[in-house]
């Protein structure tokens, strides 16, 4: 199951906007807990539309 995840945590002042945000699976969003997620070469419409597909 995919989850919303934010790339910067919000404990460490990262937004909701989605421009802050990614898929991700569950298992790996609680894996990561409020590490800060590492770059993505994704652009948001790019992400979006691959995660439409699955």
């Amino acid at each position: 199951m995919a989850t919303w995840d934010h790339i910067k945590p919000a404990s460490q002042g990262g937004n909701g906007r989605l421009e802050n945000l990614h898929l991700v699976c569950f298992a790996c969003n609680q894996e990561r807990k409020t590490k800060k997620a590492k770059p993505t070469w994704l652009s948001i419409k790019a992400r979006l539309m691959r995660a439409l597909a699955t």
